[in-house]
Order: structure tokens, then C-alpha cells, then sequence
């Protein structure tokens, strides 16, 4: 599976702290998963993946894995298994498909992991309530044009957004995504911050030049931005 710029910003951005137990819902290839093993060194990771070839391809990745033995992989619808699962993760971590009455494609495995039919933000958030620990954290991929939906869908779970992590193509872009972090906790006022990945539109017979503070972000991850190191 393709990695893409959402999961890269999802695996390396959120703070996790001294998190025990992260759970990556919708993990696809398992790219967030292994981003939040290396950084988070006690923590043990679950993640949960629907779409048969894609959860092979994350059990693959996580047996390849130095972490393999804090990776545990669940091949299972997310809702489904909420009902059932034990509560108490510390970090919650999600790419959720989020195209929602948007033309699809002819394959099912890719409108699976970008259309939200099985997975809508309301039963998300209903699931995620279930399954966070008392002070857990939501680090959520989103796109800005759907933000009253997650808005709406969190403040029926009685939860709170702290931060909000606009992502920009460009400078000059408009945000297209961001990163929102939820809790249970009460806030009087939302953090706004952003990040640029690119420092002019990327063309496709060249090679991406990233900004700086994308570049720091991937470094623990990515040899070539090795001497961006903080």
C-alpha cells in the first residue's frame, strides 16, 4: 500500500508521552502503528485493520518489525470489535475513511479504506468513547470540509477538541486535512497550529522539496532527513 503524507504526519506529530497502550484503528499497511512503536519505547500497540490484503501486509510489516514483540495486529471490523474489546487505551490513533456521498471506485477494497459506509464519525466516536481509557487522547485524521461532522460527532460523546493541526500542501495552500485531538477533558480554548509539507506545489517531473518542519518531523524515520534531527 501507497504511504502517504496523512499517515507519515499521523505516525510522527501526536504527543504521546509515556503512553502504556496505543490503538491504531484503520491501520492499513500498519505504517502509524510502527511510527508510534519506535517513539512510544513502553508502550504496546494494537491495531486494527478490516480489509484482508491490507492486514496481511501489516502482520508482514510488523514480524519485519524490531518491535515486533509490543505490535498486535487485529483483523476485525473496528465497530465490532469495540463492543467487545477491553477498554483503556492511552492514545487513540486514526486515518478513518471519510469521503462520504463521493463518486467511487470500482474497486472494493479501496472504497473500503476512503469511504465512510462501514465506518461513519458518528459510530467512530461512539466506538473510540468506549475503548479510551479515562484521560485517553484522540489523534484523528480529517479532511476541513466535513469539520462540522467530526465537531458534531465528538460533542454528542461529550468530548472536547484541544489542539487542531492544519496541514498545508504549501504555504500558499489552503489546508486540505488536519490532525485533531480530542479528550474527555474540558478546555476553554482550542490550540490552532500547522505545517507545511512542501515548500512550492510538487510536480510530477521533479522531486518533492519539503519544508523544514516536515523534514524534522521524519527524521527519526527517514535516513535522508537524517541531518534534520532536533
Amino acid at each position: 500500500m501507497k504511504v502517504g503524507t496523512d499517515g507519515l504526519l499521523l505516525g510522527a506529530w501526536p504527543k504521546l508521552g509515556d503512553a502504556r497502550a496505543i490503538l491504531d484503528i484503520g491501520t492499513g499497511s500498519g505504517l502509524v502503528a510502527l511510527m508510534a512503536a519506535q517513539r512510544a519505547t513502553n508502550a504496546q500497540v494494537t491495531a486494527v485493520e478490516l480489509e484482508p490484503s491490507a492486514a496481511a501486509q501489516a502482520r508482514e510489516n510488523f514480524a519485519c518489525s524490531p518491535f515486533s514483540h509490543r505490535l498486535h495486529l487485529v483483523e476485525a471490523d473496528a465497530l465490532a470489535w469495540s463492543a467487545e474489546a477491553v477498554p483503556g487505551w492511552d492514545v487513540i490513533l486514526c486515518n478513518p475513511p471519510f469521503f462520504r456521498d463521493k463518486p467511487k471506485s470500482p474497486n472494493f477494497a479501496r472504497n473500503l479504506a476512503r469511504h465512510d459506509d462501514a465506518l461513519p464519525i458518528e459510530a467512530l466516536f461512539r466506538a473510540i468513547d468506549r475503548l479510551a481509557a479515562a484521560n485517553g487522547v484522540l489523534h484523528v485524521i480529517w479532511p476541513t470540509d466535513r469539520l462540522a461532522d467530526l465537531s458534531n460527532a465528538g460533542q454528542a460523546c461529550r468530548w472536547h477538541e484541544h489542539e487542531r493541526l492544519s496541514i498545508h500542501g504549501t504555504p500558499e495552500q489552503p489546508a486540505e486535512r488536519v490532525i485533531s485531538v480530542w479528550s474527555r477533558a474540558p478546555i476553554d480554548e482550542r490550540k490552532e497550529c500547522s505545517i507545511a509539507v512542501e515548500i512550492r506545489p510538487f510536480s510530477s517531473e521533479g522531486t518533492p522539496d519539503r519544508t523544514v518542519e516536515f523534514k524534522h518531523l521524519m527524521a527519526p524515520f527517514m535516513a535522508r532527513y537524517a541531518a534534520f534531527t532536533k
